[in-house]
């Protein structure tokens, strides 16, 4: 509990422009979340060109708007999930507990911004936005804050080992997504009144599988980047 007090202390003294958590200042915890939200764009547009990939394979006809409007919301949950997780990484000295707090609160957040963006883009271009679950939105955003509660709070403990490498946190997020996202997508299938497509169930694996091994690079990769420039002293102010 004392231990939870003092992050939140630190989180506070970020917003009062005290310096704060492994990476020093918040003008240098600023431009680690920059790197965490350009990386995180990028898995946004990845995990679309894998779903379009996929969806051509099982021979799906590709609509250009449907495909913006995946887009907007893949690259809407991607940022604000796995910046979340850096911000608590980057003021938390990367213990596991506000990771897994992060993640927690982020990602029920994230997924209802991120199905209000595909509706508004939906809408401005005149089509109707497929929903990707056909459970109550309600059951899947809390699997989504477990997920990833439990996705900050192991990387958290992987970043204090040894053996923190790549390998290790795409093992983390391989394993979280087959337990959470083989949850999702048990709860969908039991949901849905006909039974799904071969495509749908390849999506659905896609989406839930893959992205969790993304997101946990995504973390990686901003801390190696960060200690990069650190390293190499161009970050100092």
């Amino acid at each position: 509990m004392n231990e939870l007090v003092e992050e939140i202390d630190q989180l506070t003294n970020i917003a009062d422009g005290a310096p704060a958590g492994e990476f020093g200042s918040d003008a240098r915890i600023s431009r680690h979340l920059l790197k965490a939200v350009w990386i995180a764009v990028l898995l946004g547009v990845l995990m679309e060109v894998l779903l379009v990939v996929t969806s051509i394979g099982f021979g799906r006809e590709i609509r250009v708007r449907s495909v913006l409007v995946d887009l907007a919301q893949k690259i809407s949950w991607s940022t604000i999930v796995c910046t979340a997780l850096v911000l608590g990484q980057a003021v938390s000295k990367r213990r596991s507990s506000l990771m897994g707090i992060a993640g927690l609160l982020a990602a029920p957040s994230a997924f209802v911004v991120a199905r209000s963006v595909q509706r508004a883009i939906a809408q401005a271009l005149s089509i109707t936005a497929v929903a990707g679950s056909v459970a109550s939105p309600f059951v899947i955003a809390m699997l989504k804050g477990a997920e990833y509660g439990c996705l900050g709070f192991v990387l958290g403990w992987v970043a204090r080992q040894s053996w923190n490498n790549a390998s290790a946190h795409i093992a983390v997020g391989l394993l979280i997504g087959l337990i959470f996202g083989g949850l999702i997508i048990g709860i969908n299938y039991l949901s849905a009144i006909n039974p799904p497509s071969a495509l749908n169930l390849a999506t659905q694996s896609v989406n839930e599988f893959i992205f969790p091994v993304g997101c946990a690079l995504t973390v990686f990769a901003a801390e190696r980047l960060e200690k990069a420039v650190n390293g190499s002293g161009k970050s100092n102010v």
